[in-house]
């Protein structure tokens, strides 16, 4: 008797064709003299309305040893991109004109779109710059694009893909089918706070303690819906709050991404600060970052919380005491004002 193959094991069997596919179209693209370093099949992901999912990726024939993948390994390949990146935007825009434009994630990278409208897709080829393709190398991938059949190919796999997610997939995101990793880029600031020795005070008094919790709750919820921020979740004794980035190139850029920190970030640090020292009965630890926020069914969810909770952990529970993770504290932190510096936890 013959068992029915998994959903997963379907998944996997059109990811590999669709992988085969873009790899087919790279040697083609290089027979004709076009070097592209390497090509992805981008789809909209029907769980996180900003993201996309690379659901297929395949890399130069001619792949150098100059470390020119590391980016696409680190960022690309197995994972959801933003969808304020150029693919996102070609996507959302329901764009059926091939374009080749600069990347918002890679500064050395241009990128040519070609897109998919009928699948909410685009197949995008990366070049380094200074092997782009000329006006005449491009029209040749025009011609390639709509007359091979890749493009064909490519709208058969994703749309099985699709199909399957809708029948069997709880999200019905085929970016979660395939288990594509979250975004690296961040699309929100996010803060948290917790009571110390919260373990022995609900012990000493939960009532008292809860009340606690309640208000503090309240005046955080007030204090980062004044940002445009929202509380995620409870965490029984303490919150997870988020303040979304702006859909645009602030995602991509560092710079901008420290400006938003500043006009942001500090000033709610500041804000939940004063809270918790108007009062001396209760310990709060507040920890804040960048990272990505993913909807979940029936509520989100985000991989950075989980280091924030390690880095809470070994905050000091004897006083207020505010802590930064990485990319953060090398932003913001030699701004701080006084008031927050006082209260600043490193290691």
């Amino acid at each position: 008797m013959h068992r029915k193959p998994s959903c997963e094991t379907l998944a996997r069997a059109h990811q590999q064709i669709l992988t085969q596919t873009v790899g087919d179209f790279l040697q083609h693209a290089h027979t004709a003299d076009i070097q592209p370093d390497a090509a992805t099949v981008f789809v909209h992901d029907e769980c996180n309305p900003d993201s996309i999912g690379a659901i297929a990726t395949a890399c130069s024939p001619q792949a150098p040893t100059d470390g020119r993948f590391d980016f696409q390994k680190a960022h690309i390949t197995g994972h959801r991109v933003d969808g304020s990146s150029v693919a996102g935007r070609v996507i959302e825009g329901n764009q059926d004109d091939i374009t080749l434009t600069e990347s918002a994630m890679n500064p050395d990278h241009r990128v040519l779109n070609l897109p998919l409208p009928d699948q909410h897709a685009v197949l995008q080829a990366a070049f380094t710059k200074d092997r782009a393709p000329t006006k005449r190398q491009l029209g040749k991938l025009e011609t390639l694009w709509r007359y091979d059949r890749t493009k064909t190919a490519l709208s058969v796999g994703i749309t099985a893909l699709q199909a399957l997610a809708r029948a069997s997939y709880p999200t019905q995101s085929v970016a979660d089918m395939l288990a594509l990793k979250s975004p690296t880029t961040p699309n929100a600031i996010l803060t948290t706070w917790d009571v110390s020795d919260s373990t022995r005070e609900m012990a000493r008094d939960n009532g008292k303690l809860r009340s606690f919790i309640v208000w503090f709750g309240s005046q955080a919820i007030t204090a980062v819906q004044r940002y445009g921020g929202e509380l995620i979740d409870w965490t029984g004794d303490g919150q997870n709050l988020a303040v979304p980035l702006p859909q645009s190139n602030a995602r991509f850029s560092r710079e901008q991404r420290a400006d938003f920190g500043h006009k942001t970030l500090i000033p709610l640090l500041s804000h939940l600060t004063d809270i918790a020292k108007s009062q001396d009965e209760y310990t709060v630890r507040l920890t804040a970052g960048f990272g990505r926020l993913d909807n979940l069914p029936g509520g989100k969810m985000s991989p950075q919380l989980f280091g924030m909770t390690k880095l809470s952990k070994r905050q000091p529970r004897d006083r207020l005491s505010i802590a930064l993770t990485g990319e953060s504290y090398d932003m913001l932190a030699p701004n701080l004002p006084d008031t927050l510096q006082h209260h600043l936890y490193h290691n």
